[in-house]
């Protein structure tokens, strides 16, 4: 039983450091309550008083905190090599499938996917490479770096809203944002002429 704890501490102080160091790089809008909750109870019962944990059953609660919480801040489904993360920031991910922001987006980081890329939130700052569709919720900042995105042929990229800067390529043929739009798509059509739709913020 001894042995079992001890390993169980371990993996809670490992799990706590390295979740730790990704909410310190994430913007403060992303970190929420339940999060932050989650750091100051294992703070509290493994870093500054261990000998006040109760019971194993208690340790075995924090163990399984820190589970849903790694899943949640990036989870694999390895089975058909498409990544799923609530965030990012100075990231990158490959991925030979689809790739899926769930929260509240990316910040200069960098993505590649084999397949489709969405984006919920915003992504500020970086690149996306994606050979099948892209869907993004806000893409770049208002006075910020060049945000790019990079497609293949075939695919179509919509935008809920666009910032000035932001950089979008479907095989080559690029297309610049030089103020704020909502509601963009951009597809090649037949005779590979790019196709923009959209509307000023």
């Amino acid at each position: 039983m001894y042995l079992l704890i001890n390993d169980k501490f371990n993996y809670l102080i490992t799990s706590l450091k390295a979740i730790q160091k990704q909410v310190k790089m994430l913007p403060l809008e992303l970190v929420s309550d339940d999060l932050q909750s989650f750091i100051q109870e294992v703070e509290r019962v493994l870093v500054c008083s261990p000998r006040m944990m109760q019971d194993f059953q208690e340790l075995k609660k924090l163990t399984q905190w820190a589970l849903e919480w790694e899943k949640n801040l990036i989870s694999f489904e390895s089975s058909d090599s498409h990544v799923i993360a609530s965030n990012i920031v100075n990231t990158d991910i490959v991925a030979a499938g689809d790739v899926k922001i769930t929260g509240g987006g990316c910040y200069n980081s960098r993505i590649q996917a084999g397949n489709k890329v969405t984006v919920n939130g915003v992504f500020r700052g970086g690149e996306i490479q994606a050979k099948g569709d892209v869907h993004i919720g806000e893409l770049g900042s208002k006075g910020g770096g060049t945000t790019k995105v990079l497609t293949g042929l075939e695919a179509t990229v919509t935008i809920d809203l666009a910032h000035e800067n932001a950089v979008v390529l479907l095989g080559g043929y690029g297309y610049c944002f030089l103020r704020k739009e909502r509601n963009v798509r951009l597809k090649l059509d037949e005779t590979g002429n790019l196709k923009y739709y959209g509307t000023p913020a």
